[in-house]
């Protein structure tokens, strides 16, 4: 029997196929093809693929925890924000002075969201750290 997760991801990734089926034929009758914009193209893979999964199933999934599940999907974001966001573009839009292109912004806003994801990530272990912490009562003796 197929695990609710696995139905899940599988789905998914159909929605993925049929997106990007949508596109090429939205290219075939326009000649305008979205995912040829970087941007475009992390959020469609990361978001539907990969986060998106992650996030529903730590929202109703008992099995795995919700935790485990929002580190998968943060670390994730920033792996592949590593693989689609182009430093080079950027540093050239830097030291030319024109950041202000689409195709630089669109590799600077990858960074940014793989970048924030990971700060976030790191932000909650500190305070779940520092709360279970505080809960569990101070190590340190008063005398």
């Amino acid at each position: 029997m197929v695990s609710r997760e696995d139905r899940v991801i599988a789905g998914s990734v159909v929605l993925l196929l049929a997106v990007a089926t949508g596109l090429v034929v939205l290219n075939a009758a326009t000649g305008v093809m979205p995912t040829e914009q970087p941007l475009v193209a992390y959020l469609l893979v990361t978001g539907l693929a990969i986060v998106g999964p992650q996030l529903y199933l730590a929202a109703t999934d008992d099995d795995v925890s919700p935790r485990t599940r929002v580190r998968f999907a943060a670390i994730a974001l920033g792996a592949f924000a590593l693989l689609f966001a182009d430093v080079s573009a950027v540093e050239r839009g830097l030291a030319t002075g024109s950041i202000v292109e689409r195709e630089a912004l669109q590799h600077l806003a990858i960074a940014a969201i793989g970048g924030g994801g990971f700060v976030a990530l790191v932000c909650y272990e500190f305070v779940a750290g520092y709360r279970s912490h505080a809960d569990g009562g101070s190590t340190i003796v008063s005398r």
